[in-house]
């Protein structure tokens, strides 16, 4: 259904490389508002757009590098909210809610080829994953589980919080590279690599809370948290940070 005033959808499973099983990379949804109601699962690689609201409501949620854009987006499920690689956008409020595990994962590619002696392999971000706020709206992230956030950007201009049941684990995505020339030669041969990590960033524009609960933790590393207000981490257990590789 395309530019219609109000699209509602009762459906027990999704599936699409597309939309709804149309076989269409890349295919559209739109409408006023868009509501996605199943018991089941819904998988979007694939475009979901409203031009008011986007609901949707499911067991599992995988956003796998497709886009979810409404002014309010609303995602709730009753056990994984997965984006992988995926976008999701609102224009003043974003509420996604996970009955287990709420995971926010950018992907890598990886390639390798050679010409005569020389050879290279390298492994790099190929999709960002990210749940963005344009305006002054709240971006409110939960899990009954995990928050797990890898590599990944969760931005928003107003207030930004993640609330974890139990962890809150923001996490690096590993890239390399290495180059080889005449291997296996033993006096003239050449052997470079390097490994870094790519951190995910929380970015707010007034404060941002992050919060783990029963009595478990906040692991960052590579991580970069900033708020033009107030930055506050609860965790009842530890909170650990490390550096990453460069």
């Amino acid at each position: 259904m395309k530019h219609a005033q109000a699209a509602t959808y009762l459906v027990a499973k999704c599936r699409f490389p597309g939309v709804f099983g149309s076989g269409l990379p890349g295919a559209l949804l739109s409408g006023d508002s868009v509501s996605i109601q199943t018991t089941g699962d819904i998988t979007n690689a694939g475009t979901i757009l409203g031009r008011k609201v986007v609901k949707i409501e499911a067991s599992n949620l995988h956003n796998i590098a497709g886009l979810i854009q409404a002014q309010d987006v609303a995602l709730q499920t009753t056990q994984d909210l997965n984006n992988t690689g995926g976008t999701v956008v609102a224009g003043n409020s974003l509420v996604a809610v996970a009955g287990r595990d709420l995971n926010v994962s950018s992907t890598t590619a990886s390639s390798s080829g050679s010409a005569g002696s020389y050879s290279y392999s390298q492994t790099g971000i190929d999709r960002v994953a990210g749940l963005y706020v344009q305006g002054k709206g709240v971006l409110y992230a939960s899990a009954g589980n995990n928050i797990n956030i890898t590599g990944a950007e969760i931005a928003g201009n107003g207030a930004v919080q993640l609330d974890a049941g139990n962890n809150v684990n923001i996490n690096a995505l590993t890239t390399r590279q290495t180059n080889t020339f005449n291997a296996g030669h033993a006096k003239n041969h050449l052997l470079t690599s390097q490994t870094s990590d790519v951190g995910s960033t929380i970015t707010a524009g007034t404060n941002l809370t992050v919060n783990a609960s029963n009595s478990n933790s906040i692991a960052a590393r590579a991580a970069t948290l900033n708020a033009a207000d107030t930055v506050a981490l609860a965790a009842k257990g530890s909170f650990t940070s490390s550096q990453g590789l460069r």
